[in-house]
């Protein structure tokens, strides 16, 4: 950390931000010297969420429970469209394929949607869309929004960044377990306007059962 501080941390000064809300479950491991050191920062609660409208955060906290803060965008926003019943990465493509039409003709331009992956980018369905539409999708893990490209990221790759319409693919099989939990709370609080997510019928059964689980 002194290395990354203009005239390190003896001399200089430094902000940071930490999600209580299941992220360090992506990681095997943490640094207990770096935990200790941080022990010291005076703390400060972040409770405004400048990112995701109502609807989207009711939805992430009734999912995983996790805490997104008071919405500070006064716009209501879309509401989040989960789409079951693609229970493979042909149907995904198919249909991520028909999504992404249905968007630019609505007047999206290509820059202002990214695509997440729960799985390795090479494995994810996105590399079978229909091949009209390929040349829009930038590469794998690169901010390709300059060139008016659809991003294209996998989950873990895409933290702390944003954009206004963000679609999760290759939800097929996830269960209750924290790894899991982290993935639809990342990959779920990416959008400032509109999240639609693409499940297969066993992944939104897991869903419906942690909805169930919060609300009792």
């Amino acid at each position: 950390i002194d290395g990354l501080v203009k005239d390190g941390l003896s001399e200089g000064s430094c902000y940071w931000f930490m999600d209580k809300n299941n992220q360090s479950h992506f990681y095997n491991d943490f640094d207990i010297q770096c935990l200790d050191f941080l022990a010291d920062f005076p703390r400060h609660n972040l409770s405004f969420n400048c990112r995701n409208t109502k609807p989207m955060i009711e939805l992430i906290k009734s999912v995983t429970n996790g805490d997104c803060g008071k919405p500070k965008i006064e716009s209501p926003g879309l509401e989040p469209s989960i789409k079951a019943g693609f229970d493979d990465k042909q149907a995904q493509a198919s249909e991520l394929s028909n999504v992404i039409i249905e968007l630019i003709d609505g007047g999206a331009q290509p820059s202002d949607i990214t695509i997440l992956t729960v799985l390795d980018t090479k494995e994810s369905c996105v590399n079978s869309v229909i091949n009209n539409l390929s040349p829009l999708i930038g590469r794998p893990n690169k901010q390709d929004r300059l060139q008016n490209k659809i991003e294209f990221f996998d989950v873990v790759s895409f933290k702390g960044q944003e954009n206004k319409i963000v679609i999760v693919v290759d939800l097929f099989d996830i269960d209750q377990e924290d790894h899991s939990v982290a993935m639809l709370y990342t990959s779920f609080s990416r959008p400032n306007q509109h999240l639609i997510a693409l499940l297969s019928k066993k992944a939104h059964n897991t869903i419906l059962d942690l909805l169930r689980l919060k609300q009792e």
